[in-house]
């Protein structure tokens, strides 16, 4: 990482909502992730990518408190959540909903499991519906959605757990093309709308230049190696979340994309 990214990521780090100290991970007696410190800040959407075996859901497991870094801090609005799930949201790649329930029985299950009574429950997922372009489905199964719809699906019952900060781990990878790219043109102008932070992992540079605030690069510093992976760099996206349609397609967003892939490697 070069100085000047150094500075900003640790200028960010001191009003962060979400921030990542020194962290460690290892898997018996591989070592995983090394040193690993960036920050979230309040609003922002930062994607994280990284060659396959780098330890890129490792990684968001130990921020979503799946698991226990063998050291270095994690702090969400300055309180040490190192180790406690439950205090980020976190969507995986696939959906998960549950075949044999309506989509509001699914959306609503993170209220139902926090011991909100079944009819406030309803109806304050019922209230969002709309919000995610999902009125109208409530009483229809997951079976009877397009993927575009499920993930909207997915989302509200994410946002439904009540965080401020979101992890999501390649949401819209099995998606296609077009869908895609609907759907995270979509789900910018949500974060905006709801005021969420947001960290999203992909492998696809496309999309993390499309949709980042700030694209984190992780990887080793050992040549020719995945592992032990940390933050090699940073780069930075300065285009409004509005303009990114036309973004994409500029030369500004290519060398960006250059930026990207020269830090994998």
């Amino acid at each position: 990482m070069t100085e000047s990214h150094t500075h900003k990521s640790w200028d960010q780090a001191s009003q962060a909502r979400l921030r990542v100290s020194r962290l460690v991970l290892s898997w018996g007696e591989e070592a995983i992730c090394q040193d690993v410190s960036f920050s979230v800040n309040a609003g922002e959407l930062v994607c994280l990518v990284g060659r396959s075996g780098s330890g890129k859901t490792t990684l968001f497991h130990a921020v979503a408190g799946l698991t226990v870094p063998d050291g270095g801090s994690i702090f969400l609005d300055g309180r040490d959540i190192t180790g406690r799930a439950g205090e980020v949201s976190y969507m995986l790649q696939k959906d998960l909903l549950l075949p044999q329930h309506t989509i509001l029985e699914n959306v609503a299950m993170p209220l139902l499991i926090a011991k909100v009574p079944r009819k406030r429950a309803f109806a304050t997922a019922r209230e969002s519906f709309a919000t995610f372009g999902l009125e109208g489905t409530e009483g229809l199964y997951p079976s009877q959605l397009s993927g575009g719809m499920r993930q909207r699906a997915a989302l509200l019952r994410t946002y439904l757990m009540d965080n401020n900060v979101v992890l999501l781990d390649e949401p819209f990878s099995a998606l296609d093309a077009l869908t895609r790219k609907d759907l995270q043109a979509w789900f910018l102008a949500m974060l905006t709308e709801l005021d969420l932070s947001a960290m999203l992992v992909t492998h696809d540079v496309d999309e993390a230049v499309a949709m980042a605030d700030r694209v984190l690069v992780l990887g080793s510093q050992t040549p020719g190696a995945a592992r032990p992976s940390t933050i090699v760099g940073e780069v930075e996206v300065a285009c409004p979340r509005s303009d990114r349609a036309d973004f994409v397609l500029s030369s500004e967003a290519l060398a960006l994309k250059r930026q990207v892939i020269a830090l994998l490697g």
